[in-house]
């Protein structure tokens, strides 16, 4: 079923292929159900292709640029995070200055600032939890204090953002 999706791009409508039965499943199936339509989400948008990140914080402009053009796209596909790769993304923020991750955490709050956001991007509540998980433990010892201050407003924005999920 993922290899006939995949490249298919979603309409505005397609979003109730994957609609989110709340109350309808008990806590292990709505687990399973969310994996499940994540893999078919994944696999019938393919929008990392048309994001062309290097995941290089100079390049972090474009991304910005890209991002805010095509929020309607990840609101239409339900998903977000799960278009990155959250490895290399978690890398390049323990280059960024502190101005680049203000700039990463607008975008982040900017896209996720939707009144039914659990209802849209109930997806990506794992892909988040796994970025800020990987955001812990980026080592802040040569950072300095602005820097750390700016990590640690982005590291509350992600955990705000899971718990609205």
């Amino acid at each position: 079923m993922e290899n006939n999706l995949r490249g298919q791009q979603i309409t505005p409508h397609a979003k109730l292929l994957f609609p989110h039965y709340k109350n309808m499943f008990n806590e292990e199936q709505e687990k399973e159900y969310i994996a499940i339509t994540n893999r078919l989400k994944k696999s019938f948008c393919e929008i990392t292709s048309l994001l062309k990140f290097n995941y290089n914080a100079d390049n972090l402009g474009k991304f910005h640029e890209q991002i805010k053009s095509m929020r309607e796209i990840f609101i239409n596909n339900m998903s977000f995070i799960n278009n990155l790769n959250i490895s290399k993304f978690s890398e390049m923020l323990s280059t960024c200055t502190s101005k680049q991750i203000n700039e990463i955490d607008t975008l982040f709050c900017s896209v996720y600032d939707l009144g039914n956001v659990s209802e849209v991007f109930h997806g990506d509540k794992e892909g988040l939890q796994e970025l800020l998980e990987n955001m812990k433990k980026i080592d802040t010892n040569n950072f300095d204090k602005i820097v750390k201050f700016q990590l640690n407003l982005f590291i509350g924005s992600i955990a705000h953002i899971i718990e609205k999920l």
